[in-house]
């Protein structure tokens, strides 16, 4: 973005096992309770590591930055449904949207049942505005138009070097072979 080749908002097709929305690590509790209670402008340098921006909350933060305007969750066998309810617009599970709640730390932690309570939809002091989001089996999506651009990751925590021969492959056929074109979306 900073060189101008892509202009935010813009759309993510993210092709993971897991939605890296920060389900499964605490970095939601610092997106709500105190980035989001930033300007979007002084959002765009977050805490990282342990409790704030990782490769597995990236996409949530890349949302309170308001860089994306929808993104589409492809998954493979066995993922999927890894979104936190209280990051489904209404704190409603099924919800087609994303809209991050700014809560304070006592709501936030009633909302995500740390405090003995059920899990429920609690009191955002402000909503994040909504961005469309489909979650979509790997054999089902189809890409309604060629990408602008492809980022190639790989998590070597969650990923075996065996598989590096399939990285490489990846590369030669979709990204090598289209240098003359840019792509958009992630894999991990």
């Amino acid at each position: 973005m900073e060189a101008g080749s892509l202009a935010a908002p813009f759309h993510v097709t993210h092709v993971d096992a897991h939605a890296d929305l920060g389900l499964g690590e605490i970095s939601y509790q610092y997106l709500m309770t105190e980035l989001l209670f930033e300007a979007p402008k002084d959002r765009l340098w977050p805490r990282e590591g342990p409790g704030g921006l990782d490769d597995g909350s990236f996409l949530a933060f890349a949302i309170a930055c308001r860089w994306i305007s929808d993104l589409v969750y492809v998954f493979n066998d066995g993922g999927g449904s890894d979104v936190f309810s209280f990051f489904r617009e209404g704190f409603d599970p099924a919800a087609d949207r994303i809209q991050l709640p700014a809560m304070n730390r006592a709501e936030m932690e009633k909302v995500a049942g740390l405090r003995g309570g059920e899990f429920g939809k609690g009191n955002a002091e402000r909503l994040e505005p909504s961005v469309p989001f489909a979650e979509v089996p790997w054999h089902s999506f189809q890409a309604p138009a060629p990408f602008d651009f492809i980022s190639l990751t790989r998590s070597p925590a969650f990923t075996p070097p065996e598989a590096d021969v399939l990285f490489d492959e990846i590369r030669r056929r979709w990204i090598d072979e289209s240098a003359g074109e840019s792509f958009l979306g992630g894999m991990a």
